[in-house]
């Protein structure tokens, strides 16, 4: 087939050729026997030439295809068995593709012994950043350091077999140990908030100096794995690092944690929650909303005031408890202390006035089934009178109830049946 797909092409760019000389040969071909051949004439002659060639290998061409489709007519036997052929070559070259991906993906059992190793003391890997350690992770990782290349060491040694691998393993173990326990000393420096001392930062460039010999001997100088052929990063956060610009900034500020973007992270979920909370205003106004009240939860004197308003309140709760228990009894026998009540300067009964004489705090109800909570309830309704407060005068009690609640009170504390019909339980105060 794929023969005949030439030829055929053969053919096609032939018989283009053929026509342009033969437009040629009809538009510039005059013969004249008297007169001498031009240069143009001869061109014409040779185009002619030409013309006739291409039909001759056109024709040649032409039986060659003939002759090469008459071979390809076989028997359907032979067809059937070529398309199997074709059909199992497919199937086996898409399996192949298919496990080299897998092979490529394939995770060895050391990386899920590293993984293990590493949740068990409590560092995790982000899938989103291809499984680098970010965040916290980094100082809990540099900070169990010696306990992770333990593990793993106590995990691949019994199952590696080759005497001078478990040897560059044991070597590569000891050496990270070293490198990450400096480490763990130049990330506390970095992520601590405090001002640091002269010493401290001598201390800090110290580590940071070492760290780079430690490293660059583990990659360049001395690897430990025979070949094993590591890079050293190019991270800006490297260069900052060891280039001299974090321990400047140390000596300049004091402190590297405490101008660090890390710790207001903590302000962006404060931040949506107040959007969420404010999403019913837009413009400006929400930014306003927002922003006063973050600053209203993030300043220190308005927690100050209010611890402060809580330990006054609890002191005066002390002082009334206190009251309470060296306050006289009432002669006739009853346990209700005898106590003047007052709020902000005014007793409670002359409040009691003032709320009963309050007509917007008293409008006509009606308690349907679903705000009675029963089932089959009577549609009830609530009048003035019962939203006012009244004094129980049974005994010298003197205690203030909502009307709706006086019945319930003359019957809990002092025995007495309400009276049906009785609309004055007690006189108003």
């Amino acid at each position: 087939v794929t023969s005949q797909h030439i030829i055929a092409a053969k053919i096609t760019a032939l018989t283009e050729e053929w026509e342009e000389v033969r437009e040629l040969n009809d538009q510039h071909f005059s013969p004249d026997a008297n007169s001498e051949l031009s240069q143009r004439e001869l061109q014409i002659a040779e185009l002619c030439q030409r013309e006739l060639q291409i039909e001759e290998e056109l024709e040649a061409l032409r039986q060659q295809l003939s002759s090469e489709s008459e071979a390809g007519t076989g028997d359907s036997s032979d067809i059937d068995h070529v398309k199997m052929i074709l059909e199992q070559i497919c199937i086996t070259n898409e399996s192949i593709r298919e496990l080299e991906e897998y092979f490529n993906n394939h995770g060895s059992h050391s990386a899920r012994v590293i993984d293990k190793v590493l949740k068990r003391n409590g560092v995790d890997q982000a899938t989103y950043f291809k499984g680098a350690i970010v965040g916290n992770h980094c100082m809990t990782f540099a900070q169990k350091g010696n306990q992770i290349y333990s593990g793993i060491l106590e995990e691949l040694e019994p199952i590696i077999e080759n005497a001078s691998l478990k040897s560059e393993l044991r070597d590569f173990t000891e050496r990270m140990k070293a490198i990450v326990a400096v480490w763990y000393k130049v990330q506390r420096v970095i992520k601590s908030t405090e001002k640091q001392s002269i010493e401290s930062i001598n201390q800090f460039e110290e580590n940071t100096n070492q760290l780079r010999i430690l490293i660059n001997k583990i990659c360049k100088d001395d690897v430990p794995i025979s070949g094993w052929k590591p890079r050293l990063t190019r991270s800006l956060k490297a260069h900052l690092l060891f280039g001299g610009h974090l321990l400047r900034q140390l000596r300049v500020w004091g402190t590297l944690g405490g101008i660090d973007e890390q710790n207001i992270e903590s302000a962006h979920a404060i931040w949506n929650k107040l959007l969420r909370q404010f999403g019913a205003t837009r413009g400006k106004e929400l930014q306003m909303k927002v922003l006063s009240d973050y600053l209203f939860q993030t300043a220190s004197f308005m927690h100050n005031g209010i611890a402060h308003v809580k330990k006054e309140m609890k002191r005066n709760l002390k002082s009334s408890a206190a009251t309470r228990r060296t306050a006289p009894r009432r002669e006739d026998g009853d346990d209700t202390i005898v106590e003047e009540e007052q709020c902000a300067g005014v007793t409670i009964s002359d409040l009691a006035s003032i709320i009963n004489a309050e007509v917007a705090l008293h409008p006509e109800l009606y308690l349907t089934e679903e705000d009675q909570e029963s089932s089959g309830a009577q549609p009830t309704k609530v009048s003035k009178e019962d939203t006012m407060i009244h004094m129980c005068t049974e005994r010298n009690c003197e205690k203030l109830r909502l009307k709706l609640a006086l019945d319930i009170h003359r019957y809990e504390s002092h025995q007495i049946l309400p009276v049906v019909g009785d609309s004055n339980a007690g006189p108003e105060s």
